[in-house]
C-alpha cells in the first residue's frame, strides 16, 4: 500500500474510528486523487 494511503488511514484510527471505516474512507480519498493507482481490494478491471 502506499504510504501517503497508510498515513491517512492510520490518522483516522487515532480519531476513533474503527479500523475498517478508516481503511473505506482513506480508500476513497486516495482514490479520487490517483485514479491510475488505486487502493482496495484486489484489482479493477477496465470494461470493453
Amino acid at each position: 500500500m502506499p504510504k501517503g494511503y497508510e498515513e491517512m488511514r492510520d490518522k483516522f484510527m487515532k480519531e476513533g474510528m474503527s479500523k475498517e471505516a478508516a481503511q473505506r474512507k482513506a480508500a476513497r480519498i486516495w482514490n479520487s486523487k490517483h485514479p491510475n493507482s488505486p487502493v482496495g481490494k484486489g484489482e479493477r478491471r477496465k470494461k470493453k
